[in-house]
């Protein structure tokens, strides 16, 4: 992941550093797991600055993902963990994803 310049999607500013400085490396492994096993789905775009999809754990969990005020993120999510956790890193993964293949998110 590379900082590109795109004023329109502040998603696509962040990087690797931004992740890990939200979330922490564990949480980000895990959501990059949770990525790569296909767990995300219902992706869709809520503006320049909100992502949601359904993310698979042992429930399946509503995840909203924002770039809040400073470029910082901010995370809700009906699992447990609720603020932070590796289904945001998941759902963060899997939209910068589709973004790169120029598959067009809802």
């Amino acid at each position: 992941m590379t900082k590109k310049k795109n004023q329109t999607d502040k998603f696509l500013n962040l990087t690797w550093d931004d992740l890990n400085e939200w979330a922490g490396s564990s949480i980000v492994r895990r959501g990059e797991k949770y990525y790569k096993q296909g767990r995300v789905s219902g992706l869709a775009k809520a503006g320049d600055s909100t992502i949601i999809a359904w993310v698979k754990g042992s429930e399946k969990y509503a995840t909203k993902v924002v770039i809040g005020r400073g470029g910082l993120l901010e995370s809700v999510c009906t699992c447990p963990y609720a603020l932070g956790c590796k289904h945001g890193v998941a759902t963060v993964l899997a939209y910068l994803e589709q973004i790169k293949k120029n598959t067009l998110v809802p």
